[in-house]
């Protein structure tokens, strides 16, 4: 089957309920038939209008060629999801089974479509370019399965799933690092990426919205922290393959970032390290 070729292919960064300014920055992105639109994950959870973003984008994708990536926070909802379905007294001992509840309660058949059509990676085929909620960890030779639910849920397929989801730091020995548990002498993922399964676009680390997309040699994160009061960021590839980059500003901060290790231990890359080809820079 011939791949279809886009005028523009855009990912967006983490939502995280930021409805308003999600459609402030499609609005700003004119949007025709000829653009796909890809979104690095963790639609809900933290904002205010979690289902209101989901079912939007779940409207949206009526019109327009949409791939949701499945981030932590539609891993965990979907798996409660599943678990409802089958054993609703199991779905209860969900430490935010009231949470999901709401959630469940407000999205619509279009919403909950497009939270289960989510996949775990998606390659962008007219670039050299991958998109996960994440990163990978050094260790990994092949891409886990497309959907995570198509795995048989075997463990080896659920450790390389789970930690493209959930991946930041990685210790000397080139094993992930849990949260909270980072030391001074663990290096971020994409600082030792090799490029084996092409530039990676993630989302997942909140980066300072002053310096736009956080730029490694063989990747980009574009989560600037609107949910903290940063900006929601749109990396934009040309059919050319020309780059740039849009931000909408957060309207306020809805949660505090506690957090700053993302900021302060993550080294910042040599300008003199080769960029993907035609990128230039977007107006914040």
């Amino acid at each position: 089957m011939p791949v279809k070729t886009w005028n523009r292919q855009i990912v967006i960064g983490d939502v995280h309920g930021c409805l308003e300014e999600l459609q402030q920055l499609v609005s700003n992105l004119h949007l025709t038939a000829d653009d796909e639109v890809i979104f690095v994950g963790d639609l809900i959870d933290k904002g205010p209008k979690s289902a209101g973003v989901v079912n939007w984008l779940g409207n949206i994708s009526k019109l327009h060629s949409v791939q949701l990536i499945e981030g932590n926070h539609e891993e965990r909802f979907l798996r409660w999801y599943a678990t409802l379905q089958k054993n609703p007294e199991k779905a209860a001992q969900f430490a935010p089974r009231q949470q999901f509840s709401e959630l469940l309660a407000e999205l619509e058949p279009a919403g909950i479509e497009i939270l289960q059509q989510s996949r775990l990676w998606y390659r962008l085929q007219q670039h050299d370019y991958i998109v996960v909620h994440a990163g990978v960890p050094e260790y990994m030779q092949q891409l886990p399965p497309v959907y995570p639910r198509d795995s048989n849920g075997t463990a080896k397929a659920r450790k390389h799933w789970y930690q493209t989801q959930h991946i930041r730091y990685i210790n000397d020995e080139g094993k992930p690092v849990c949260l909270e548990q980072e030391k001074p002498d663990h290096h971020f993922w994409a600082e030792g990426y090799d490029g084996r399964f092409g530039v990676i676009i993630f989302g997942h680390q909140v980066w300072p919205k002053r310096d736009g997309p956080r730029r490694f040699e063989h990747a980009i994160g574009v989560d600037l922290g609107c949910v903290h009061g940063g900006a929601l960021c749109a990396w934009i590839m040309e059919k050319d393959g020309r780059t740039s980059w849009q931000c909408v500003d957060s309207m306020c901060c809805y949660q505090p970032l506690h957090d700053t290790r993302q900021i302060v231990t993550v080294q910042t890359p040599s300008p003199d390290l080769p960029l993907p080809a035609g990128e230039g820079r977007g107006e914040g």
